[in-house]
């Protein structure tokens, strides 16, 4: 519930800026992707889904290196920790897999 709460909190400050007409959320931002292969800052869109069977799904297109293959681009609100940092207005994703090791992934919209 905690994850669904970060989400609730990330939208209604940027709402106006990302959230579509179907409730859903469709946003550029900058990702700084931090885990045991190292850190990485990169530009990208995001999904998240707000409605319906995947409601707390987020989802980072891939650029450049950054590909499905070696990071994690699709994540759950079910299954990793999400929080809202109200000081950078970030949506903050933590986790841990055998594929990233323990990773943490900061998501801010960008203009």
């Amino acid at each position: 519930m905690k994850s669904f709460i970060a989400i609730r909190d990330f939208v209604k400050k940027w709402d106006e800026q990302i959230v579509d007409r179907n409730s859903n959320c469709r946003f550029k931002c900058l990702v700084n992707y931090n885990s045991s292969n190292g850190t990485t800052t990169f530009p990208s869109k995001a999904t998240i889904i707000r409605s319906g069977y995947d409601d707390g799904k987020v989802s980072l297109e891939e650029y450049g290196e950054v590909v499905s293959e070696k990071y994690h681009l699709d994540f759950s609100a079910n299954c990793q920790d999400l929080e809202f940092d109200d000081t950078t207005n970030s949506l903050i994703i933590k986790g841990k897999s055998a594929k990233m090791g323990t990773y943490k992934v900061q998501i801010t919209p960008t203009p």
